[in-house]
């Protein structure tokens, strides 16, 4: 990208039967401005209130790189 800047952080935090915790952070930057765009957003639930909206995370997505995006 030469005109512009993107970086993404992510704080994925699980305690397994209990709560999961998601922290993300988005910056964005385009060259020659004078301007730094940054997003935050913190997502939080335990997961008793993940079951009840239909989430199950068996061994399968105990194991998977991307569960932070599937409980996001």
């Amino acid at each position: 990208m030469d005109a512009c800047m993107f970086i993404l952080l992510r704080y994925y935090l699980r305690v397994d039967g209990v709560r999961v915790r998601i922290l993300d952070t988005r910056i964005y930057h385009e060259f020659g401005s004078s301007t730094v765009l940054r997003e935050f957003k913190h997502l939080e639930s335990d997961f008793d209130m993940l079951k009840s909206r239909g989430f199950v995370g068996g061994s399968d997505w105990m194991l998977s790189t991307t569960q932070a995006d599937q409980v996001s």
